[in-house]
């Protein structure tokens, strides 16, 4: 399957922003498409793009349904740590190894399908890689922002926030694939704030 990235955002001319169920006062709607909520710029013609936002997210949706299921097998078949995940669901066995999931995942028994499979996803053009993964997380912070380069600094933070989160949910240092998809979106955020 082939997906087609998302373009970076241009400035539009000002619409409103917030989704329509915000908009209609339809809270428990509102609430629901309100995941990432993100004012919009005070500066006319930087708007977020809704749409963007949208495909990113049904992409990624998509993707880690396939990655989840794909995980949950690999935990199944495994007889050493099958007594530790017997009838937990990923959440579940995320929850209980917070802080520790380094531990959980090493030694993980991959068959060769999976692991071939697994390699073309985080290879240099696979969509987990680092070149398609930092532009999505580039992509979707111009779309929230609507572009606006004066917002950059802020996305990052909260970029940097997330990632930090990632390191304690693992247990340390995230993999060499984290840590250069990082640095990418580092670099991205900076050419968005020399756009200013």
């Amino acid at each position: 399957m082939s997906i087609n990235p998302i373009s970076s955002v241009k400035p539009v001319t000002p619409v409103e922003s917030r989704p329509k169920a915000a908009r209609t006062g339809d809270s428990a709607a509102a609430d629901s498409e309100n995941l990432d909520v993100y004012e919009k710029s005070a500066r006319p013609g930087y708007v977020r793009d809704q749409a963007a936002i949208d495909g990113i997210r049904m992409q990624v949706e998509a993707r880690v349904r396939t990655l989840r299921s794909t995980v949950q097998y690999l935990f199944s078949m495994q007889s050493a740590r099958h007594d530790e995940s017997a009838g937990l669901s990923i959440d579940q066995i995320i929850a209980k190894y917070q802080g520790n999931l380094k531990s959980f995942f090493e030694g993980l028994t991959v068959d060769p399908k999976t692991g071939a499979q697994a390699q073309r996803d985080i290879a240099e053009d696979g969509f987990w890689g680092v070149e398609q993964t930092s532009r999505r997380i580039l992509d979707f912070a111009r779309s929230l922002s609507g572009g606006d380069p004066e917002k950059a600094e802020e996305m990052r933070q909260a970029f940097l926030k997330g990632y930090q989160e990632a390191e304690e949910a693992w247990g340390g240092m995230l993999p060499d694939i984290c840590r250069r998809t990082k640095d990418a979106v580092l670099r991205g955020f900076d050419e968005w704030s020399a756009e200013k």
